[in-house]
């Protein structure tokens, strides 16, 4: 009987710690879930009072699944692939089954370009890394063709939806 009671007493004392770890994430995803838009509008200025310097559309990775598919399901590059992380944090990208070159633009939640990466080959094992809410995939040469460069303002504007940083 005793051990039984030690045993239902240490299930209980696993399951809270976890539950409380778990209610919160399950929170984010179901949020995630529900309002996932398929298309975004970003643009770029040197400063925020100043007017674009180039405005690009592009699809949405909003989901967990969508995120860790990112461009390995295209044969051709989009215009770009905006990834919407839930929250700003150091966010690592690789080149994972992927057909073609890419430029990869770190965004933060204020709207800052913190990192650029350019010309990424897909046959490359390196992990890209930057402080970032949103990081955008675009093909390999658009960062410089665009003039993109840290510290740049990113506008993001979602179909029906106000802009956001």
């Amino acid at each position: 009987m005793l051990t039984l009671i030690t045993a239902q007493l240490s299930v209980r004392t696993m399951l809270l710690p976890t539950l409380i770890v778990a209610l919160p994430l399950l929170v984010l995803f179901h949020r995630e879930l529900r309002s996932t838009p398929d298309s975004a509008r970003i643009s770029f200025s040197q400063q925020s009072d100043q007017p674009p310097h180039v405005t690009l559309d592009s699809d949405v990775a909003a989901t967990p699944l969508s995120r860790i598919a990112g461009l390995s399901n295209y044969t051709e590059p989009p215009t770009g692939l905006l990834f919407v992380h839930p929250i700003q944090l150091t966010h690592g990208y690789v080149m994972r089954d992927m057909d073609f070159a890419i430029d990869i633009v770190f965004i933060n939640s204020d709207g800052k370009v913190t990192e650029l990466y350019s010309d990424l080959q897909p046959d490359s094992s390196d992990t890209y890394t930057g402080v970032a809410k949103h990081v955008l995939e675009l093909p390999a040469g658009s960062v410089d063709a665009y003039g993109i460069s840290v510290g740049d303002e990113a506008t993001i504007t979602f179909p029906n939806d106000s802009p956001s940083t």
